[in-house]
């Protein structure tokens, strides 16, 4: 189902009648299957939460939004050279 859905998981828990524990997962979205650019951008996981609605920036939160992803990614990348 991951290739038709955007999922996270959440803490395992446990139900009456059933032995041992249950991993539940959240429904984000639904993955883009037109082959046209997704409007939105919605990823969570250890260390990261992301939501970009393209739709929905002008001119100067495109901008901003450019700046902080650049700087995102050369921390992600600084990082990931350190390890």
């Amino acid at each position: 189902m991951q290739d038709r859905v955007r999922v996270h998981r959440l803490d395992p828990i446990t139900l009456k009648g059933i032995s041992g524990e249950i991993v539940p997962y959240a429904v984000e979205g639904i993955h883009e299957t037109t082959g046209q650019p997704a409007e939105t951008i919605n990823e969570s996981g250890n260390g990261l939460s992301i939501f970009l609605d393209i739709t929905k920036l002008d001119g100067e939160a495109r901008r901003r939004a450019e700046a902080v992803l650049e700087k995102a990614l050369g921390a992600v990348r600084m990082k990931g050279g350190q390890a």
